[in-house]
């Protein structure tokens, strides 16, 4: 697939080499939160809390450690809210 054709955001492998479509620089598109001590007892309380998977809570968790009020994702329900964290499927 030629540049011109790769959908913004693919990941495309060659060799030992990863490299991002989004002029190779992850940082135009996101921000990559670490996974802490503290981001990984908040996914277990809202696992619980919610009864979602540990890593769906890790995802929201994530979110909320970064400070996002809203996380795009296929993996919840259009329209939930989670601690504050308003939870959009972007296909809705």
């Amino acid at each position: 697939m030629s540049g011109a054709e790769r959908p913004v955001g693919l990941i495309e492998q060659e060799g030992d080499d990863i490299q991002i479509g989004v002029a190779g620089d992850r940082n135009l598109v996101c921000q990559v939160q670490p996974l802490t001590g503290a981001s990984h007892d908040k996914a277990v309380g809202l696992a619980k809390r919610y009864r979602i998977s540990i890593d769906n809570a890790t995802t929201a968790a994530s979110a909320l450690e970064a400070g996002c009020t809203i996380l795009y994702s296929e993996d919840f329900q259009h329209g939930q809210e989670r601690d504050g964290l308003a939870i959009l499927n972007p296909f809705h």
